[in-house]
């Protein structure tokens, strides 16, 4: 960069002469980057235009090349309140009877109030309050699964709600009426539930609770009578447990002796990594061998209580707090390993009584459930206050009658040959609902109506962009133009250039004109060429369009439509009559425009994938302008140093002068 001396002996403002000067010979760069700038908004443009007509092409036009588009069907009902029905495209036209016999509904037991109810027993009591003793076995049977739980007098009633709750049913307290509410947790037979007593203490617990009803459910009674019939008089118990042993006893020792041994398994494995890591810090620097963690920590609270450490006492501390954190994480895992052994102890203990706890839980469950059947299926004590029994309602399957066949489900919804039935009320004896599927005829209709909506969108926009009006004398605008014009005129000034940025463009007209062709085009259908008027689809005439929407299609009779909803609506009597013929012909009429625009949209050396304009030769011309500019504006830069230059020698010249000047007045005498 040159020196630069502004006007010190000139008087001259050295810098503004220097910038006017550039200034007249920078006119090139602002109409490139005025150029660079309209290119910009026409790149901008052209994508918002090539996303609606992508959107066209990829959803409505698209689809409406596939018969599945039109193979519509509509479902009525004659008790809309009884029934919902969802038709899917496989549905069958007719007209069928359907009786709605049952509702789906899942079991429910709303527990009698707990013994001494009256004591206001919380989600903390402890079942010992209510009656119950250590070793109350009950089971809670749920989709096929059995789950034991054993009660004790520490259980307190919350849980004792997280036992039936991972069982697999709902359950809850009600503090207020002191009861249990207990359900499943879906609807249908196969999802309901059952308790059970598995021996004399859960029978107790269960009446006390209050879940025992007055009367026995059947399906309760089945899994009584399922245990108990393993039991014959004199039978002992090695009887009973040599009747029980395929079904119940010998599966399960199966299945906890390869969950214990599982877990032993990874108990050795974890406490060897535990193990190895424990090694690996005796080897860390900061380990202090020999020290616990306490007396670590005793050090450290005597260095911390001195006043004035000094800085051996401060490097002391440093080192303690390395060596505590050390011992620390050796601690943990020694307590883990700890941990570890308690459990495989455990495992082990589980191991060797295993075949005699489970022999003797399935034995004493099936005493009890004799004793119970034997009992009359009475649990417990009879209750003389109705209030202290629950009352149970079962889980119920929905069933419907279809054309005389029987239905059943789990829940309300049953899907039959295309059809997906909801029910919501059973039906009156003797009614019988009517269920109608036909063509959809509206539903057809609409799919020809958002095309013909999604097209014209497009197509009006595309006219309106080709035939705007010109801009001619209107270019960018630099920051300095803008300084004299308000916001409003600024943004008027730019959307007047950008509204006409396509006008009269050659490559907007081409993918027009390809639509518009394949709009007016006729599709052969059974032998005979058809166009869009055959189906009440036009035009208006050219004096009866708005401006650019003379290509804009209207359908007759659509209620819509005010330039044509007073005219005969023949496309929705061809749907009603035949609507073979209006899915063959919109089919092909789609293909036909699909398979034009894909030839538009494919890559080429001057556009990308789904591009219908050339935006990668638009990118290159921009990327040329960034170029051209970049040069313009180091020869400005050059040209600026020169203009310097020159009026540093300037001022280097007047300077010399000055000084001889002087020089010789001093001679003088002056």
């Amino acid at each position: 960069m040159a020196i630069r001396l502004s006007g010190l002996q000139s008087g001259l403002d050295t810098d503004t002469i220097v910038q006017e000067l550039v200034k007249a010979q920078s006119q090139k760069k602002e109409k490139l980057v005025k150029s660079q700038k309209k290119l910009e908004w026409k790149q901008d443009a052209w994508k918002t235009l090539n996303s609606k007509i992508y959107k066209l092409y990829n959803s409505a036009l698209s689809n409406l090349r596939y018969q599945y588009t039109f193979m519509k069907k509509a479902t009525t009902v004659s008790n809309p309140n009884a029934v919902k029905v969802i038709t899917g495209e496989n549905a069958v036209n007719g007209v069928q009877s359907l009786e709605i016999k049952n509702l789906a509904k899942p079991g429910f037991l709303t527990g009698g109030k707990v013994k001494g109810g009256n004591q206001g027993y919380t989600a903390e009591t402890k079942l010992s309050e209510l009656g119950i003793t250590d070793d109350s076995q009950i089971s809670v049977t749920s989709n096929g699964k059995t789950v034991d739980i054993t009660l004790n007098e520490n259980t307190t009633i919350d849980e004792l709600l997280t036992n039936l709750q991972s069982a697999g049913i709902n359950a809850s307290f009600d503090e207020k009426n002191q009861r249990f509410f207990i359900s499943s947790k879906e609807s249908g037979t196969a999802n309901d539930f059952q308790l059970m007593a598995g021996n004399s203490n859960g029978t107790n617990a269960l009446s006390q609770l209050g879940l025992v009803t007055a009367t026995m459910d059947s399906n309760t009674k089945a899994l009584y009578d399922e245990y108990a019939s393993f039991v014959a008089p004199g039978d002992t118990d090695q009887d009973i447990a040599q009747k029980m042993n395929t079904k119940y006893i010998q599966p399960e020792i199966d299945a906890k002796r390869t969950a214990l041994q599982d877990s032993n398994n990874t108990i050795q494995t974890t406490r060897t990594d535990y193990q190895n890591k424990i090694n690996d810090l005796k080897q860390n620097p900061d380990y202090a061998a020999g020290k616990t963690v306490e007396q670590i920590e005793q050090e450290l609270q005597q260095l911390s209580n001195n006043q004035n450490p000094t800085d051996a006492d401060k490097a002391q501390m440093e080192t303690l707090n390395k060596q505590l954190a050390v011992a620390k994480e050796i601690k943990n895992y020694e307590t883990s390993i700890q941990n570890l052994n308690d459990q495989e102890t455990a495992n082990n203990n589980s191991l060797a009584t295993l075949e005699q706890d489970v022999t003797a839980k399935y034995v004493t469950k099936a005493k009890e459930a004799k004793a119970i059947v034997d009992n009359g299926y009475q649990i417990g004590t009879p209750q003389t206050d109705p209030e202290l029994y629950a009352n149970r309602e079962v889980g119920q399957d929905a069933t419907i009658m279809l054309n005389g066949a029987k239905f059943t489900s789990t829940d309300n919804n049953f899907e039959i040959n295309g059809l997906t039935f909801t029910v919501n009320a059973t039906t009156a004896p003797g009614e019988v609902i009517t269920v109608t599927t036909q063509d959809d005829t509206d539903g057809i209709y609409d799919v020809v109506k958002n095309f013909l909506k999604e097209y014209n969108e497009v197509i009006i926009e595309m006219d309106k962009l080709y035939g705007a009006e010109s801009s001619k004398g209107y270019e960018p605008l630099t920051d300095e133009e803008k300084k004299s014009l308000s916001e409003s005129e600024v943004e008027k000034w730019e959307q007047k250039i950008k509204d006409s940025l396509l006008r009269k463009d050659s490559t907007l007209n081409g993918v027009a004109s390809v639509m518009k062709a394949a709009m007016s085009a006729g599709v052969e259908v059974n032998g005979k060429t058809m166009f869009l008027s055959d189906f009440g689809i036009n035009t208006l005439g050219y004096f009866e369009a708005e401006d650019n929407e003379r290509y804009a299609y209207h359908i007759d009779g659509n209620p819509d439509d005010p330039s044509s909803s007073g005219k005969p609506d023949v496309l929705k009597g061809m749907i009603a009559t035949d609507p073979s013929t209006v899915m063959d012909f919109f089919n092909g009429l789609a293909k036909n425009m699909y398979s034009q625009m894909q030839k538009i949209m494919a890559k080429s050396e001057s556009s990308s994938y789904n591009k219908v304009y050339n935006d990668v030769t638009l990118q290159e011309e921009y990327d040329d302008y960034k170029k051209k500019i970049a040069a313009q504006e180091e020869r400005l830069k050059k040209l600026e140093d020169r203009y310097y230059a020159k009026f540093t020698r300037m001022e280097k010249a007047m300077a010399k002068l000055n000084s001889s000047t002087n020089s010789f007045a001093s001679l003088l005498g002056g």
